[in-house]
């Protein structure tokens, strides 16, 4: 007997075992799927100790039905959520965050099975792992009632506690320690980080877990002491706001203040005022990429970007989820942080610098307009908002719609007009890219049949020759109107094409690349009239859109209250990325590897520009990320027009 209840306490200390192991593998499925070999798997799996350490003692703890349960929910739980956050990455690049529930379980199901579909049927290894060892566990516990009695659960707690115990007490160790950079994973524990790294550097599970408590308690999010703004461009003048004159404020407002009002104005450059008094059209280009620009299949685009203003380093900065992209060129600011649905938070902020109010008071009819239903990414109100009449226009029968019907519905609405600021949401290049999926693909099919490519990227350019056509029935529409010269067309895309990351490396030769080289993108700023192409070097994103486009229509504003620069400016470059990664025209840092590499060729600075040293573009980079978000969350120029600080001119 005595060999009896000893053989069955082994399998007992055995099962117990086996559940930590579940959670181990999850994270370890889950950070070779997503990550390769990149990183390390340290941090992820003794945080997965940890957690599980601490359910499973609670479940062994009475009374034994409730805990035989909450171990059990543990287990179903995990898998659930390895699957959502493993999909959810698929899908967006990102880091699953729980605002986006506020968009729907719906859309946010669409969107993970979707990037499961994209990653089948590899994902199966995982749950053909995992649901064999559940069952095991199951038999295990469930042929062994003595398990409930509290003697025995008595004795697993006695032999099982040092697990977690000696897991925390490396961890802490290792977290204490590991503080060189501002990313490395003991840094993220005392810093505001994106979510993204900590899914990489620390595991999902923590990562959950640290998501769920910014949302139950909102103060853990709170300001960032630690970021700064420092003064950065080359040349200053006086702002349009004294920030000195505001009331003495506590808090983020005050911070926003002290720092705003210590960092440089941007001087006025040659290019200012270069289209004042002319229209504006902006394309909004769903997944636009350089992959999209061919001379035979999309000749309109090639056009635009062999003419023009020609930015040569143009990057999408990693913000992938619905709306992120679209709220960055709207408002020059960065996302509060991934998937945070900035764009829908907008609409209850007062948004005084987006195109359509600043425009809209000098006079210009200001519209949007999308093929996809009113509500998507919460556009009808946010656009509204900013000072818009925004409409959706029925193009039946096609999935995604067509941009072309798109244009040649809309394009005599404002066409009469004396001046005009038109936003374009395309939708044609939306994924996934196959000619059984796409509408578009399938409608261009026969067009890119010839192309050397592989399938997904013949889908892919036979997909965005719709928005070619959309532009070439847009640019015609306006010279038949006779306007054609006195309007200003920017194209910027929202995101990169998220399902085309192997064939991007594919045709940069570079199968090995660092992840912030496949965000190189387009941007194609034109006029008819330009009779000699201006060639932009400096290093951009979308948030330097609109204070470019502000510089080139002549509207005065105060540089300060952006999170971007003009491009065409004196200042140097920068993009920050959303997992907390940076550019500059003379180097870039990697948060993943916390590394500073200097770029090829940059070694000297380039004549008449000023450039950031690594410690000041670490500190911009991170104040402007903190003053983006402050200023939606604290409803900032609401703050300046009670206080009646000038805001554009």
């Amino acid at each position: 007997m005595e060999e009896h209840a000893a053989h069955k306490k082994k399998l007992f200390t055995l099962g117990c075992l086996e559940y930590l192991l579940l959670l181990c593998l999850s994270e370890v499925f889950l950070h070779l799927f997503l990550f390769s070999l990149g990183g390390s798997l340290l941090y992820p799996v003794l945080f997965a100790l940890v957690l599980g350490g601490v359910i499973m003692l609670l479940g062994l703890l009475p009374p034994p039905v409730l805990g035989a349960i909450l171990l059990f929910v543990s287990l179903l739980a995990n898998l659930l959520l390895a699957l959502l956050y493993l999909g959810f990455y698929g899908a967006w690049r990102t880091c699953f965050d729980l605002s986006v529930l506020s968009g729907g379980v719906s859309a946010l199901a669409r969107g993970v099975l979707s990037g499961l579909r994209g990653l089948f049927p590899q994902w199966l290894l995982y749950p053909a792992l995992f649901i064999p060892l559940t069952a095991c566990l199951v038999i295990l516990f469930l042929a062994n009632r003595e398990w409930l009695t509290f003697p025995v659960r008595k004795q697993l707690l006695r032999r099982i506690w040092p697990v977690p115990l000696l897991s925390a007490a490396v961890l802490a160790a290792l977290l204490f320690f590991s503080t060189g950079d501002i990313y490395s994973p003991g840094n993220l524990l005392r810093n505001r980080a994106p979510q993204s790294l900590w899914l990489q550097k620390l595991g999902w599970e923590a990562a959950f877990g640290k998501n769920a408590a910014e949302r139950l308690l909102p103060g853990l999010s709170g300001l960032a002491g630690d970021s700064a703004m420092p003064g950065e461009d080359a040349e200053y003048i006086e702002g349009l706001i004294d920030f000195s004159a505001l009331p003495e404020e506590d808090g983020a407002i005050g911070w926003l203040n002290a720092n705003l009002g210590t960092a440089g104005v941007a001087a006025p450059n040659k290019y200012v005022g270069m289209f004042s008094g002319y229209n504006l059209v902006t394309v909004v280009a769903e997944s636009f990429s350089p992959l999209a620009i061919d001379p035979d299949m999309t000749p309109t685009l090639y056009k635009l970007s062999r003419s023009g203003f020609l930015l040569e380093n143009f990057y999408t900065t990693g913000y992938n989820c619905e709306g992120d992209g679209e709220y960055m060129l709207l408002t020059g600011l960065l996302p509060e942080r991934e998937c945070s649905r900035s764009l829908e938070k907008s609409a209850g902020t007062d948004t005084a610098l987006a195109p359509g109010r600043v425009l809209g008071a000098r006079g210009y009819r200001c519209c949007a307009y999308s093929a996809l239903p009113p509500g998507t990414g919460g556009r009808d109100q946010a656009l509204s908002n900013m000072g818009y009449t925004y409409s959706c226009p029925e193009t039946p029968g096609q999935t995604p719609p067509s941009d072309l019907e798109l244009v040649r519905l809309t394009v005599n609405e404002y066409l009469g007009d004396d001046l005009f600021h038109v936003v374009y949401f395309t939708a044609s290049g939306t994924p996934p890219y196959g000619f059984e999926s796409n509408g578009m693909s399938a409608k261009h099919r026969a067009s890119v049949a010839e192309l050397n490519l592989s399938e997904t990227m013949r889908a892919y350019v036979a997909a965005n020759m719709e928005l070619d056509r959309a532009v070439e029935y847009l640019i015609n529409a306006l010279y038949r109107a006779g306007v054609l010269d006195r309007t200003l067309i920017c194209i910027v895309p929202n995101r990169q094409p998220l399902s085309l990351a192997e064939e991007i490396s594919a045709r940069t030769g570079r199968e090995n690349m660092s992840w912030y080289e496949g965000e190189k993108s387009a941007m194609l700023l034109w006029n008819s009239a330009m009779t000699n192409s201006v060639t932009v070097k400096k290093v951009c994103s979308a948030v330097d859109v609109l204070p470019t486009l502000y510089d080139l229509l002549g509207v005065r504003f105060d540089s300060r209250l952006l999170a971007g620069r003009s491009t065409l400016g004196y200042g140097p470059g920068l993009v920050c990325f959303a997992n907390g990664s940076f550019m500059t025209d003379q180097f870039t840092y990697d948060s993943v590897r916390c590394e500073m590499r200097r770029k090829p060729g940059a070694e000297s600075a380039p004549e008449g520009k000023n450039v950031l040293s690594p410690e000041q573009a670490m500190a911009l980079a991170r104040g402007r990320q903190e003053m983006s978000r402050q200023v939606l969350r604290t409803d900032y120029y609401a703050y300046l027009r009670e206080n009646r600080a000038m805001l554009p001119s």
